[in-house]
């Protein structure tokens, strides 16, 4: 075994129930079977491109850091959350998880 920190499960976007715009410094996210959506402040759109790909909290919360300045543990914090807020707007994948 490694020291390597267990990474968390991966997350995507689900292209299936989602419809997004980037509008200026922002992102708006629409669920299209809920018809529920979220405006994504400036530090949510800069993380959006990267679950449209596909990614996990650990490599949102470097990216935090890296163009914030914040420390490790803050930025996981909030990517977290960030992560725990789309979940609750059901726009995710989360491969592995039963449907």
């Amino acid at each position: 075994m490694t020291d390597q920190a267990v990474r968390s499960p991966p997350v995507r976007v689900d292209a299936s129930t989602v419809e997004w715009r980037r509008v200026g410094d922002e992102v708006v996210v629409l669920n299209t079977r809920t018809t529920r959506y979220l405006a994504l402040n400036r530090s949510g759109a800069t993380l959006w491109p990267a679950l449209v790909k596909g990614t996990d909290v650990h490599a949102l919360a470097e990216q935090l850091r890296r163009r914030y300045g914040l420390e490790e543990a803050d930025a996981l914090r909030d990517a977290e959350a960030f992560v725990d807020a789309l979940g609750e707007l059901e726009v995710l994948e989360r491969p592995g998880a039963s449907a």
